[in-house]
């Protein structure tokens, strides 16, 4: 449960103030807390922990800081965009968008 121990009652028990701090959004919505709630085994937990997961390629793919920042996080969704042609802006048409047409799909 890794990513669960940096969660704090500030990430959960919002004030005003909190609610304008993206970085507790990206701290929750994190792929360390994905996997924290797929280790917990629990059914009811799989659709957050996919939520998780497409916040967090979110987040990746459109905060690129550096050139070498993919290397040293080993995380190649905060790799520089060279081209147009860059798989993920497939995965952001095709995944990531898709995965809200569902959602809302479901949730109407």
């Amino acid at each position: 449960m890794n990513g669960l121990r940096k969660l704090t009652l500030d990430h959960i028990v919002l004030t005003p103030y909190s609610k304008m701090k993206v970085k507790l959004a990206v701290q929750v919505l994190s792929k360390s807390v994905a996997i924290a709630l797929r280790e917990t085994e629990e059914e009811d937990v799989s659709a957050t922990a996919d939520f998780c997961d497409m916040i967090n390629g979110i987040f990746d793919c459109t905060n690129v800081r550096s050139l070498t920042e993919h290397s040293q996080k080993e995380n190649p969704f905060t790799m520089p965009h060279t081209t147009p042609e860059d798989y993920r802006f497939t995965w952001l048409k095709d995944t990531f968008l898709n995965y809200f047409e569902m959602w809302k799909m479901y949730h109407d």
